[in-house]
């Protein structure tokens, strides 16, 4: 638990010591491509640093964060010590290897937030507080459905109580998103032109850590499929000009609202149903 409390610590150092930094996309690309090769790479180059993002909050924020959270609530459930979890983990058997098992798992699976992040992320204010409507973002759309707060998930009839679970695990996806934004917007800095020869190096590693997004999530990924969609639309459209950037923004904002208001009340209700 000590070492997570030190993943945590060092994310909130690299947020503060990032915020200043803001994700945008290389100028300019390839003069001999069309405009529809110079819409792949800039989608290519964002899908890049989502994936490298997303690692990175994995590691630092998601999995000790999550796994913290799991203590704090084994902790105020003295009683439920030694049950089993829907995951078949022993309520209160906390091991280094069953952690760092959990941290490097979800170090992988949160390449799929930055993918999220990456191309949700021009319709989202810049900075610390777009990142914050992220995580709160997310937290609405898979919360309820995938998971941490599902009200068919029996681990809340075991540890609690259900208030102290949903206060946990949504500074959780807020902290989450706003350290994914930074993180971005970091990464973004650091990597090379999508038109470069190093640029191809590096997009490799991110390909492989994107590739179980369709397993772990459907959802998330039909998400970074049709918004994909939607940036590539517009970069392929040349005859709207300089419109195009707001044109895309403001379809993948109704497309982000959309899917918040349609699973808005079923995440109340989970929450009711945790709560009580």
């Amino acid at each position: 638990m000590l070492g997570c409390g030190v993943l945590l610590a060092a994310a909130l150092v690299l947020a503060v010591r990032w915020r200043t930094y803001s994700l945008h996309v290389p100028a300019g690309g390839d003069k001999d491509s069309t405009p529809g090769g110079r819409a792949v790479q800039a989608l290519t180059w964002r899908l890049c640093v989502g994936a490298y993002a997303g690692v990175l909050t994995g590691l630092l924020v998601v999995g000790p964060g999550g796994r913290l959270v799991m203590r704090l609530l084994a902790a105020t459930s003295p009683e439920a010590r030694g049950r089993l979890t829907e995951a078949e983990a022993v309520v209160g058997d906390i091991t280094v290897g069953g952690t760092a098992f959990f941290v490097v798992f979800m170090s992988i699976a949160a390449a799929g937030i930055g993918l999220l992040y990456a191309v949700l992320q021009p319709a989202l204010p810049r900075g610390l507080s777009g990142g914050a409507l992220f995580g709160a973002g997310l937290l609405v759309i898979f919360g309820s459905t995938i998971d941490p707060l599902r009200s068919d998930n029996p681990d809340f009839d075991i540890v609690g109580p259900g208030w102290l679970a949903i206060v946990a695990f949504t500074t959780l996806a807020i902290g989450t998103g706003c350290f994914t934004a930074v993180a971005a917007a970091r990464v973004g800095a650091a990597l090379p032109r999508p038109d470069s020869w190093s640029f191809s190096m590096i997009a490799l590693p991110a390909v492989a850590v994107s590739l179980p997004l369709p397993l772990l999530s459907w959802q998330a990924a039909l998400i970074v499929v049709a918004t994909g969609a939607v940036h590539l639309w517009f970069g392929v459209r040349p005859s709207a000009g300089p419109a195009s950037p707001a044109r895309a923004q403001l379809w993948i904002r109704g497309l982000l609202l959309v899917a918040v208001v349609a699973l808005l009340p079923e995440f109340l209700s989970s929450l009711s149903t945790i709560a009580t």
